[in-house]
């Protein structure tokens, strides 16, 4: 496989608030509709409505299920959607920030079907990310598009927070029961015999259709810095093989513009790929700069409602 050469092509929203954007997490897609994840809600917008839009314009809604929320879970992570036999699933992460509760201490994968309505299907521990281990946290998933393994990690990925991958049962999902099974961990790399190190806090995760792996790090509060922060993307094998950049460059146009800590606390959140190159020829998009391959979202915390730089790219 080559490597990609993604070229941002703009933001849009481009710094807007709107009620849904306020602690805004992750972002999937189906066939023809956006799913953002706030930490406990999920909206689901057609890829026409224009996402200035409040969330009245979603066209359906979810909340965190009562029995995640009764074990404490107050976080959704950065889903990803998977269909299996024509059968659609989104799949998230399920985190409890406030400590001493179930999933604060051992994250679930929650699964809702998005065929007639986003419908919750069940949960499952994610067997390798529990806080006995020092991987407690679960900040997304994505699904591989040939092997169906999901892919997480911890907050943070190295020597000792490799990147974890579980098999989905879909013959049991299809009748309603979430079962999940630790496959072997991924390991990233940097070069011969060289880890990779992202620091925190791991954001969000999806797949090329040719199984490359983008990951978006980094922090509001400036604890991990802007040059650590961004979009590293891996082949197959785990290697390296493309980072953002933080401004203009001849050489490298993978722009991931990123500022934290005060007085802009911006904060990296979640990363999808969606080749809207043909989708753009049947319907009639938003906004022109809503194109490309890679969407990956950047937002900053206020008082209020939080504000959204949805970023798009070209990958060659």
């Amino acid at each position: 496989m080559s490597a990609p050469r993604p070229v941002y092509l703009g933001n849009y929203p481009n710094n807007r608030d709107t009620d849904w954007t306020d602690g805004l997490q992750g972002v999937a897609h189906d066939e023809a509709h956006w799913y953002f994840t706030q930490k406990t809600k999920i909206f689901k917008f057609h890829v026409t409505t224009p996402l200035t839009r409040g969330s009245g314009a979603a066209v359906e809604m979810a909340r965190m299920p009562s029995v995640l929320a009764r074990a404490g879970g107050d976080h959704f992570g950065d889903p990803d959607f998977v269909r299996w036999r024509r059968r659609g699933y989104l799949l998230s992460p399920g985190e409890g920030e406030k400590k001493d509760t179930q999933l604060n201490k051992r994250p679930r994968l929650a699964v809702f079907s998005t065929d007639g309505g986003l419908r919750f299907v069940g949960a499952a521990a994610m067997p390798r990310q529990n806080s006995a281990r020092g991987t407690g946290r679960a900040g997304w998933c994505a699904v591989h598009p040939r092997t169906r393994l999901v892919y997480s990690s911890d907050n943070v990925i190295g020597k000792d927070n490799p990147v974890f991958r579980y098999r989905l049962d879909f013959a049991q999902l299809a009748r309603g029961r979430v079962r999940l099974t630790a496959e072997r961990d991924f390991r990233l790399t940097v070069g011969p015999g060289r880890l990779a190190i992202i620091p925190p806090y791991l954001q969000g995760g999806t797949f090329s259709p040719g199984g490359h792996l983008y990951l978006i790090n980094g922090t509001a509060s400036g604890k991990t810095s802007a040059q650590d922060g961004g979009i590293r993307v891996f082949d197959g094998r785990g290697r390296l093989i493309a980072r953002s950049v933080l401004g203009a460059s001849r050489t490298n146009r993978f722009r991931y513009q990123y500022d934290p800590g005060f007085p802009t606390f911006q904060e990296p959140e979640g990363i999808t790929w969606w080749d809207l190159t043909a989708m753009s020829r049947r319907h009639r998009l938003p906004s022109q700069k809503m194109n490309g391959q890679l969407h990956a979202i950047l937002l900053n915390s206020q008082v209020g409602k939080d504000n959204i730089w949805f970023k798009h790219y070209r990958v060659a």
